[in-house]
């Protein structure tokens, strides 16, 4: 069996409005939605729904739990071409997804993420179309279940103790944010589409203008390379709790896709995004492109247990 090199991320959750581990609540959650239709989470913006995420499988590994979060559409088709490169025109094609010997409907997939928990600490693999802030909204709408109080999960960087124990004795003096001001994808509302403009440093942008900004045509930025920069510093000296706080906010930051991230400390050392997470990358099994859970729950547990032994969580 082939393998392929795989980004792995170690991140650390915090549940709000749900005590206990994120291990054990989920655990708990999946053992009392054993059943498919039971945790099939609608994700699409029509009606009826038109894709869906889902803990398709899980398993116990070790002391860890595993899973793979899907995402999928039913009814979609996938593209085909004819590879002739005799012709002057390339035949396009579109087919659905062939059913099984069983007559049981199968379905392409847009998207996995594997994942793997242990304690409060999770380990994931993510994909282009399913990422780190689809798996938290997932976990959070999984756990909330028939609660009127809604669980939130949030996947925070785990800095290495190296740098810990450096921003503890130096302590952070400047912390800059750095990235595109907005990106765009495309919504199919009732047969129509439209673009959706997202982005963390757009809504701090429209946080600070308290409402303003309704009447603004935020759309003619799209196309337009604009950046935004967001720095929190303080001029001569601070306080020890404010000092408390800036170290607290740097060493706890999310990873925000498209933006860059750099602590500037009191000695002058500057510590880029990089150095601020846990990241690796290792080779996983693979069948025709596809990866193999069990190879990767397997690299993502030693991964975790050298990261224990080395006191790194």
């Amino acid at each position: 069996m082939a393998k392929i090199p795989k980004a792995l991320h170690c991140k650390k959750a915090v549940l709000t409005n749900q005590p206990g581990t994120l291990q054990a609540v989920l655990t708990a959650s999946l053992d009392s939605r054993q059943q498919i239709n039971q945790r099939l989470e609608n994700v699409g913006s029509s009606h009826p729904a038109t894709r869906f995420r889902v803990i398709g499988q899980y398993y116990p590994v070790k002391k860890a739990l595993g899973g793979i979060l899907v995402s999928y559409e039913p009814g979609s088709k996938a593209a085909s071409l004819i590879n002739d490169p005799s012709a002057n025109q390339m035949t396009l094609d579109h087919f659905s997804a062939p059913t099984t010997s069983a007559g049981q409907a199968r379905e392409w997939v847009e998207g996995m993420l594997f994942f793997l928990v242990i304690g409060d600490y999770l380990v994931f693999i993510q994909s282009a179309s399913v990422r780190q802030d689809q798996l938290e909204e997932h976990l959070g709408w999984l756990l909330t279940g028939t609660s009127s109080n809604p669980v939130v999960v949030t996947l925070n960087d785990k800095p290495p103790s190296n740098v810990e124990k450096l921003i503890q004795r130096h302590h952070v003096k400047s912390l800059v944010l750095d990235g595109a001001l907005m990106s765009g994808s495309t919504e199919t509302t009732a047969g129509r589409e439209s673009v959706k403009l997202e982005g963390p440093m757009l809504e701090m942008l429209k946080g600070a203008l308290k409402g303003h900004g309704h009447g603004f045509r935020w759309n003619d930025g799209l196309e337009g390379n604009l950046e935004a920069r967001l720095e929190l510093t303080f001029k001569r000296s601070t306080t020890e709790p404010a000092q408390r706080l800036l170290d607290n906010v740097a060493t706890t930051l999310r990873n925000l896709d498209g933006v860059d991230c750099e602590l500037i400390l009191g000695n002058g050392d500057k510590i880029t995004r990089d150095q601020l997470r846990l990241t690796t990358k290792r080779n996983i099994e693979a069948k025709d492109g596809v990866l193999s859970p069990m190879s990767a729950f397997d690299q993502m547990y030693l991964w975790i247990e050298s990261l224990a032994n080395t006191g790194q969580l």
